[in-house]
């Protein structure tokens, strides 16, 4: 797996999820934070040693993301939309309206792809052997 495929993952993990890397079996694992058949927990995975998390929505920061990208993009619009709630689908929406998602994607997967390279290196890893 590549840091950019991993990276993607992260994107798409819900916010109840926690991906776990393996360091015995190197291969990656999802856990959930309730009872699920398919899934292990993620206190069942807090406990083994062999169990390295992956950053999560907090470690990765979402609002501050949202945050720099509006910073860098020099429009009050668009921070003015980073307070009170549903404020991601407000960033979103603006986003779309002012022509700024493509700039937007890009800056988002590189915000995540640096959060995988930086976890990488935190636990001298490389994904070359990872599956």
């Amino acid at each position: 797996m590549t840091p950019k495929e991993l990276a993607d993952e992260l994107q798409c993990l819900p916010d109840e999820a926690v991906a776990y890397y393996d360091t015995v079996k190197k291969e990656f694992v999802i856990a959930l934070n309730y009872e699920d058949e398919y899934f292990p927990l993620i206190d069942d995975m807090d406990e083994k040693d062999e169990m390295i998390a992956l950053p999560d929505s907090f470690e990765i920061n979402d609002k501050k993301m949202m945050l720099r990208f509006a910073q860098c993009s020099s429009s009050d619009e668009l921070l003015s939309t980073l307070h009170g709630r549903s404020l991601y689908r407000r960033f979103k929406d603006k986003v779309y309206e002012l022509g700024l998602d493509e700039e937007w994607y890009k800056f988002r997967d590189e915000w995540y792809l640096d959060a995988v390279e930086n976890w990488c290196k935190r636990h001298r890893l490389k994904l070359d052997d990872c599956e």
